[in-house]
């Protein structure tokens, strides 16, 4: 019996030993920090609207170079939202603080990103429009995280809808025709639709603010003229009751001006 426990012990104590060594050439994935930062996040995003704060936020990511920088604007986008977890505003404090880099938080969010929303990559945009043609399907690109909290990304915004109007006139230029969507009783339909949130326009934007309405304007024409160039589609959005005034008097003063009458 002695010797069975004597046995018993040996075998422990190696199985003890052999757990140590194993443990000290590999940290549990909770000390890693690129591990623990993308499920911190993760955990943050069983919530619409904090997957909704996290599109925004990825649209002014790759503006952002310092940690504090990322910090303050994660702390903007996500304050009213992060209800669930706490965890990206905790993020936020450790952004501001200095403990975690910038690289690494832009690598995460992108990535999580990605699980939501279409790569904006020319190639891979193109593979998945081509393949709602197939079905066939038109389409209605809607740009994802357009909120904006400064001039310099509303000026950014306004650029973005500008290029993507010309890159998606770009790739569907030789697509073969299909009547189902290309066509209908008026005539041939434009094949790039883009939708636009001209909130994103203008950071104030504000029904009460006397300046909205003449800035927004002058930010939204260059992109109708463009869409009138190319022969593009622009699809205002309502986005909420409280903008609904506002927007249509926006687009009614537009369509009014002479070189948008016709």
């Amino acid at each position: 019996m002695h010797g069975t426990t004597h046995d018993q012990e040996k075998a422990v104590q190696e199985l003890a030993r052999s757990l140590y060594h194993q443990a000290a050439e590999h940290k549990p994935s909770i000390f890693e920090s690129q591990d623990w930062l993308g499920k911190m996040i993760e955990w943050s995003l069983n919530d619409e609207s904090l997957r909704v704060a996290l599109f925004r936020f990825v649209d002014v990511l790759p503006s952002l170079d310092s940690a504090a920088e990322i910090g303050r604007h994660l702390g903007e986008y996500f304050a009213k939202v992060d209800h669930a977890f706490g965890g990206l505003v905790f993020l936020a404090q450790a952004l501001h603080a200095g403990w975690l880099f910038a690289p690494l938080v832009k690598q995460n969010v992108t990535r999580l990103a990605r699980r939501f929303i279409a790569d904006e990559e020319p190639e891979i945009l193109k593979s998945v429009l081509q393949g709602l043609r197939t079905e066939p399907a038109a389409f209605t690109l809607d740009v994802v995280g357009e909120a904006t909290v400064s001039d310099k990304e509303a000026l950014a915004m306004q650029r973005r809808y500008l290029d993507l109007l010309q890159t998606l006139t770009s790739m569907t230029k030789g697509w073969a025709s299909v009547p189902q969507i290309d066509q209908s009783v008026e005539g041939n339909l434009p094949r790039v639709n883009l939708s636009v949130k001209i909130s994103s326009l203008y950071p104030r934007f504000d029904p009460l603010d006397p300046d909205t309405e003449k800035v927004v304007r002058e930010r939204l024409r260059p992109l109708f003229r463009e869409a009138a160039r190319l022969q593009a589609a622009l699809t205002v959005d309502m986005e909420q009751s409280a903008f609904k005034d506002l927007t249509l008097a926006i687009f009614r003063d537009l369509l009014e001006e002479s070189e948008f009458r016709s």
